[in-house]
């Protein structure tokens, strides 16, 4: 069984008139995709093809306006409440800096996940510690708020805040977009490392090449809602088939690989 499905989604927003017909803002149409457990599934596609919303989607967000998204077999949204679907799959935003309060030292915000779990044992300032170890941060920077530290150091205290609940799905929305090529490389290096030493299952949304390239081992091409392109993610940018990848691909900025030895 796939650890996740999404099976024949559609997402229809409303109009300011409130209208899901013909006026509606279709952001997803008949979309279908499988992950299977340790897998890693990139998406691409440029801004205002429905990527953002399909995770929305996938983490529970949102509902869909037709068909179904499961983990483990189980329908998110009708079978599974959010505090379940928390323990089973996370959502790295692409804003680090918006995605934690700002009024809260770090250590709190990494601890916030098992308060509303109804875990605060698991919250303890040792427990902490090892979660920012884990992700290359020094536990003194717990007593530090969001501003002070730099843009790799929120991105990685992010990053083990969604891992608090031990997930077995991580979906990393432009995990690294705001960073420069050396931070970029080493989120990169982190989370290959975490998805090998977690077995954790990845879907990440990119515009950048290089690293979809090195982190995903298949691919799906989003283009104006619609999935235009699937397949082994080196076969698909290596020899793409619709045109829209192929404009796609020469337009987006790309990640140099990294060098032997």
């Amino acid at each position: 069984m796939p650890l996740l499905e999404v099976e024949n989604v559609s997402k229809v927003f409303p109009t300011r008139s409130g209208s899901r017909g013909a006026g509606g803002n279709v952001a997803l149409h008949n979309v279908s995709l499988t992950l299977e457990k340790g897998g890693s599934l990139g998406i691409i596609g440029e801004s205002g093809a429905g990527k953002t919303t399909l995770a929305s989607l996938i983490v529970g967000l949102e509902r869909p306006s037709q068909g179904k998204v499961r983990l483990d077999g189980v329908v998110v949204g009708e079978q599974m409440t959010l505090a379940e679907m928390a323990g089973r799959v996370q959502l790295v935003w692409q804003d680090a800096a918006g995605s934690i309060d700002p009024r809260m030292r770090i250590g709190v915000a990494l601890a916030e996940p098992f308060r509303i779990q109804g875990l605060k044992e698991r919250g303890r300032p040792d427990a902490i510690g090892r979660m920012m170890e884990e992700v290359g941060l020094s536990p003194a920077l717990a007593r530090r708020y969001p501003h002070e530290l730099s843009g790799g150091e929120l991105q990685r205290a992010v990053i083990a805040r969604a891992l608090a609940l031990e997930p077995a799905l991580l979906i990393c929305d432009e995990p690294a977009s705001a960073l420069d090529a050396r931070l970029k490389r080493q989120i990169i290096g982190l989370l290959e490392r975490l998805g090998d030493e977690r077995g954790l299952s990845y879907v990440i949304i990119a515009h950048d090449v290089g690293m979809v390239r090195e982190l995903t081992s298949e691919l799906a091409i989003l283009y104006r809602g619609e999935v235009v392109e699937t397949g082994p993610t080196d076969a698909v940018l290596s020899d793409p088939r619709h045109s829209y990848t192929k404009r796609l691909i020469a337009s987006v900025p790309r990640l140099p690989r990294r060098q032997a030895g």
